[in-house]
Formats: C-alpha cells, structure tokens, sequence
C-alpha cells in the first residue's frame, strides 16, 4: 500500500520565503512568489485535500482487516508520523504567524504544512523533552484524523501476538497496544537517524566529529539533569558521524573522541533507565561460549564455556575461538560440531598476514561448515582439519589437561582466557594481553 503525503507544502514567511511548493504523487512543482491574500484560500484548498486523503486511508485501513500485516508496515505507522510533524510544524507556524505559544493545534494541523520525516536534525536537537513527551503522547493517543483506529482495531479481537528473540522463539505474548507503540517509537528513531546521516552525509570530516562533539555536549547536559532518555537519544545520534575511512591518526581521534565515550556514555544511560538487558545486550564483536547458546549433552561432562586461546599456535595470526553454537550428543564416541567459522566465532590479526587468511577462507569455504572434534570419551578427541586444501584429510589430537587447558599435541595448549560468565582468567586472561602487545603491538585483533 501507498501513501501521498496527507498535506502538500505551502510556503510561509519564515520557513519557505517567496515560495509556493506542493508535494503530489507526480512529483513537486514550484510557481512564484504568492501574495499574502490568498493565505486563507491555500488553507481551504488543503482542508478539501486533506478530506479526500483521509477518506481514502479510512477505506485502505479497513481493508487492512484481511492482510493485516502487509497492511500495517505500510499504513498506520506512517499516518501516525505525519500526525507527530504535523503537529510539530503547526505550533511553531502558529507560534509565528501569532506571536504566541499554541498548546492544542490537532484540530487546524491539516491546514498547515507538512513535512514527511524529519529534514532538519537541527529542527530534531532543538526539541524539548517537554516536546517530545507531547508528540509521543499523542502519537500513543491517537490524535488526528488519519490515527483514529488503533493497532488493535486493524487486527481484529482474533489476532495473537508473541514475542519472539533474535532466533524466531517464543518469548511471551504481547498485546497490540504495546506492539505498536513499541514499532512506531523504532519507526521515529530510524526517521530521526536517517535524518541526522544526510545532514553529516556531506561534511568535510573536520565538520563532521565536531558537529557530533557539540551533540554529545547537549547530551552530557542532559545526563547531568538526570534526563536520561533525551541523553540516550543524543548520544545515538552522535554516532551516526563515525567515520573510519581516514588515515590511521584520523581513525584513532574518532574513536578516542567519539566513539569510546559517547558509547560509554549510552550505556551509563540504559543503566540509569533501569535497561539492564538492553546495555548489557549490545552486540560484542566475539561471541562467547554460553550454557544458553551451546547444545552440549550434558552427560558428555565438556565444558566448553568462554573463550578459548591457542597459545603456542605456529599460526601466529590467529589466536581465539569460540565454541557457542557447537552441538554435542551422548554416548561416546560422539561428534561435537562447532560453527567456528561464523562472524564472532574465530579471531585474526587486522595485518597483512590475517587478512590474508581470512580472504582464503572465504573463497575455499563457507560460513555455516562446522569444525568437527571425534571425541572417544570425555579427555581424548581428533580434530578434523578446517581445510582439507592445506591440511589434506588428516586430523590433529587433542587431549584435557584440566577444565581450563587441553593440549593440541605437538602444537600449541588451547587454553580459555574469559569464563562463560564474562571473567576474565586470573592467569590466562593477563598472559594472553601481554603476548599480543608483544606479538602486534599497536595492531588489533
């Protein structure tokens, strides 16, 4: 389903100068100048468009009953924002027009302009809490004429709504009022980010971190008068201005500047807000080894938790594991199977050299194939070779030596540096730091 915006865009004095623009579905066309007098005819005009508009997405929405879904993406998340804009735009053309602070303008908002989605993030920063508060109470209420039919009332008494995580599992249920305010507010961050991108989209790089260092000021303002939500939402935009594509110096100052103190900062926020899941839930760039996310028998007795290091590994550039993901069934012998070659499941060096590898692999085989460990009992397994093209069909021996080391025969002692819960490794842990600064110092992994 499509939309043409509800209302085009008339020019006013301190916004569009001199100039006359409507938004149709056959694209924009301008005229010249149009003298004040006919402001009052412009309005009357767009009220008569805005009633043709909304009967239509009246008949569209109760359409909607049959393809609920479809329907929905495309319908009553974008009415709901045009009300959220229109409404922001009518007071402050009313606060220009009158000289005076309009606090209900719903009811005259078709006759103002209109804008879809956010064009200015300067015209975003500017907003109060206050103000955003209103819009999104609004918006949860319903106000305007194209909103009048709730999420609950498009699906009917008879739909069901779960829960699900990242994996499609059920979770728990919901209810249609929380889903759609939940979606609609994700609906208003993208807008309000996608907005802030094509302001930065073209600034020098200079212009760019400073435009997100000033954000970042307002946002710090904010946490210190405990506004916590308008600080998190800030501190967001402020990374829509990372930029890694420069020299090494370049790339270091917007990390050191930018990138590690606004994202520190935000989760300072998520924790005030009581978002414990959500701060500790940010994506990792290494996945750990969890009871949640591995399929171990149990009766196997392996614990495999954490992250594992090769230390002593001849292939200098590769260095940690993982084994989340690896599936296990008893008896012995068993296979355990483990996703290794997944983003987050395997580390190289950012040099030449780990590059290199991480190219060849990506030519010679395939993200989903498994590494595969023979287990014959719970101390002794054969490990098949990751790549028969270099290591032909043979296999190597590992055996345990205690819960946190197994020795890879005649190659290196695989040892786990950070424990299942996140710990690092009393002894393993600072070993692990100071080989690497030694072995690539300045580099990453």
């Amino acid at each position: 389903m499509g939309y043409a915006p509800f209302v085009p865009r008339y020019g006013f004095e301190d916004a569009y100068p001199q100039t006359y623009v409507e938004v149709s579905p056959s694209g924009p066309w301008y005229s010249e100048e149009q003298p004040a007098v006919y402001w009052q005819q412009e309005m009357a005009a767009a009220q008569r468009r805005e009633a043709a508009e909304v009967r239509l997405l009246e008949s569209e929405l109760h359409a909607a009953r049959t393809s609920p879904l479809a329907a929905w993406l495309r319908g009553p998340v974008t009415c709901i924002e045009h009300e959220v804009v229109r409404r922001r735009y009518a007071a402050k053309v009313k606060q220009s027009l009158t000289g005076k602070e309009t606090k209900s303008v719903a009811a005259d908002a078709s006759s103002l302009p209109l804008t879809v989605g956010f064009e200015s993030p300067v015209l975003v920063q500017d907003m109060t809490a206050a103000e955003r508060q209103r819009d999104e109470e609004g918006l949860v209420d319903g106000e305007g004429e194209g909103c009048s039919r709730s999420f609950a009332d498009i699906l009917g008494p008879n739909c069901v709504i779960k829960r699900v995580d990242k994996d499609q599992k059920v979770i728990g249920h919901a209810e249609p009022d929380e889903m759609q305010q939940e979606l609609v507010a994700r609906a208003a961050t993208q807008k309000r980010l996608g907005a802030c991108a094509e302001h930065v989209h073209h600034l020098p790089r200079k212009e760019k971190l400073q435009w997100a260092l000033d954000l970042k000021d307002k946002a710090n303002e904010c946490y210190v008068q405990s506004r916590f939500e308008e600080a998190a939402r800030l501190y967001n935009d402020c990374l829509v201005a990372l930029d890694f594509d420069g020299k090494e110096d370049e790339t270091a100052e917007v990390v050191a500047k930018l990138q590690l103190p606004v994202c520190t900062n935000l989760a300072a926020c998520l924790i005030e807000m009581g978002k414990y899941e959500e701060c500790a839930g940010l994506t990792p760039p290494f996945e750990s080894g969890t009871l949640g996310n591995m399929f171990l028998d149990p009766a196997l007795e392996l614990n495999f938790t954490g992250i594992w290091w090769m230390d002593g590994n001849p292939l200098i550039w590769e260095q940690l594991v993982s084994f989340a993901g690896a599936q296990g069934m008893a008896p012995y012998p068993t296979t355990v199977y483990n996703p290794s070659s997944l983003a987050g499941h395997w580390t190289w060096s950012d040099n030449f050299f780990g590059r290199g590898i991480m190219l060849f692999y990506a030519f010679t085989e395939v993200a989903e194939a498994t590494h595969d460990f023979w287990f014959s009992n719970k101390t002794y397994a054969d490990i098949d070779a990751t790549s028969d093209l270099v290591f032909g069909d043979g296999t190597f021996p590992m055996s345990k030596i205690n819960e946190d080391e197994w020795d890879r025969v005649n190659s290196y002692v695989l040892r786990r540096i950070v424990y299942g819960d996140g710990t690092p490794h009393p002894v393993f842990w600072p070993k692990f730091l100071d080989w690497y600064k030694s072995t690539f110092p300045g580099a990453n992994v």
